[in-house]
């Protein structure tokens, strides 16, 4: 960890030596030094005197980036609760490699928390480093990444818990403890300032547990149900052939679409391919399947990159949706097809398991003229008969005809509304007629 640095500010211009005024404008720049990364802060009038000569960059320049300087606030004598930030500032005094993933994971957060920004990203001597900045004091921290493999990042986040819920002291032992005979005290290794740290009562970042749980199903084989929770930007950070989700993401899209499919084809036998294929689209989309996973909890269980998680990659509809297709495919792998059915039917009771009207007709003129020129190449005709009601508040009245006859008739706010509602009229009245007696009414088309 002896890359590790913090660089503060200059409080003088490092070319003309003149103090910083508060809220004057200045200009970092950084070089490569060996052994270090090294800044330098100069006034604007420096800036432009070095940038009028028209030289070639300095040797190891790397960036340039402009800031702001704030004046220091007078120093208080006082006992402050430990944050991240001054965690990480300690971990980073210390210079203790150990602590090295767990500084790497504090930098993380609290650049998600916009505490510090990215300033820079450098492959120096095969490790990737950060380059952050902390607007407010201008501080420079120097972070190599310790390129944690994904079965370490559980524990490391553990670490990073107990860090900051005891700080760099371990928490006192219980009182009278039992003793311990040599014999225990020679067959453990010695532990680590992280272990010593870490507490036992604290649950697991991903509790696979509690996931199960709301799913309703137990998984046999775990790393199913991690690999369905693994984002694929894990693999395109790692720059290896790790494995993620997209291959159970196309498993389970196909079984939720023949579990559905099924359902749609046993429940509503008088329906023809259009509807029921519409109505399976409006059931098993991008929208209802990311509001499935969210209501899961799925996004804070999604093991995804360091730049995924930034950027918002928990929440992300598109990452919710993928993460649920491929829940159902580690299912259906788990447990087998009707065990995977059993759980897609479940999900989708509210809007589906218990309907008697198909859920579909968003667009009922369409539908009409589809089912009427199956018969004849004879479209339907439209007119309005009546507009009553004033001028702000008018109800329109349509037909709807069809080889010279009238079907059935619509009313609604506007001329569209009317016409649509004259066919979806027309629709019902042509499934009743078209469907054999029975001793229960026949499913009817309802607007979506």
């Amino acid at each position: 960890m002896n890359e590790w640095n913090i660089q503060s500010r200059a409080h003088a211009c490092e070319a003309c030596q003149q103090p910083f005024a508060d809220r004057q404008g200045y200009h970092t720049l950084l070089f490569d030094v060996p052994p270090e990364l090294r800044r330098t802060d100069i006034c604007e009038a420096c800036w432009q005197k070095q940038t009028a000569q028209a030289d070639p960059a300095p040797a190891g320049f790397i960036s340039h980036w402009q800031g702001v300087y704030e004046a220091p606030p007078p120093v208080v004598d006082a006992i402050q609760k430990e944050t991240a930030e001054t965690l990480l500032r300690k971990l980073i005094e210390q210079n203790d490699p150990r602590y090295a993933p767990a500084g790497y994971i504090l930098a993380v957060m609290l650049e998600r928390k916009r505490v510090l920004k990215v300033k820079e990203q450098i492959l120096r001597a095969g490790q990737r480093t950060f380059i952050y900045e902390q607007p407010r004091t201008g501080d420079i921290f120097t972070i190599v990444d310790p390129d944690l493999h994904l079965d370490q990042l559980e524990q490391v986040q553990r670490d990073v818990a107990a860090l900051l819920e005891h700080g760099l002291t371990p928490p006192p032992p219980a009182e009278d403890p039992p003793p311990v005979t040599a014999a225990e005290a020679a067959s453990e290794l010695a532990p680590t300032p992280l272990e010593r740290l870490r507490p036992t009562n604290l649950p697991p970042v991903s509790d696979l547990a509690a996931l199960q749980t709301r799913l309703g199903y137990s998984f046999h084989d775990a790393a199913l149900l991690r690999l369905a929770l693994t984002h694929p930007s894990v693999a395109h950070e790692q720059g290896a052939p790790l494995q993620h989700n997209q291959r159970l993401e196309f498993l389970g899209d196909a079984v939720l679409q023949l579990a559905l499919t099924r359902e749609l084809y046993e429940k509503f036998p008088d329906f023809n391919e259009g509807p029921l294929t519409k109505a399976r689209a409006k059931l098993v989309n991008r929208r209802t399947l990311a509001i499935h996973g969210r209501a899961l909890g799925l996004g804070e269980h999604l093991i995804l990159s360091r730049g995924e998680e930034i950027n918002g990659g928990r929440d992300r509809s598109s990452a919710l949706a993928d993460a649920y297709e491929a829940l159902v495919g580690a299912i259906f792998m788990d447990g087998g097809y009707d065990v995977a059915r059993a759980f897609i039917l479940h999900e989708f009771g509210a809007a589906f398991g218990s309907l008697d009207v198909i859920p579909i007709l968003e667009n009922p003129k369409g539908e009409l003229q589809e089912l009427l020129q199956a018969r004849s190449p004879e479209a339907p005709h439209y007119h309005v008969v009546s507009t009553t009601g004033p001028d702000h508040d008018r109800v329109f009245e349509c037909t709807v005809h069809h080889a010279g006859a009238e079907l059935a008739r619509g009313a609604g706010k506007s001329k569209k509304a009317a016409e649509s509602e004259a066919a979806l009229a027309a629709l019902n009245k042509l499934r009743a007629e078209s469907c054999p007696p029975a001793d229960h009414a026949s499913p009817k088309v309802m607007p979506g």
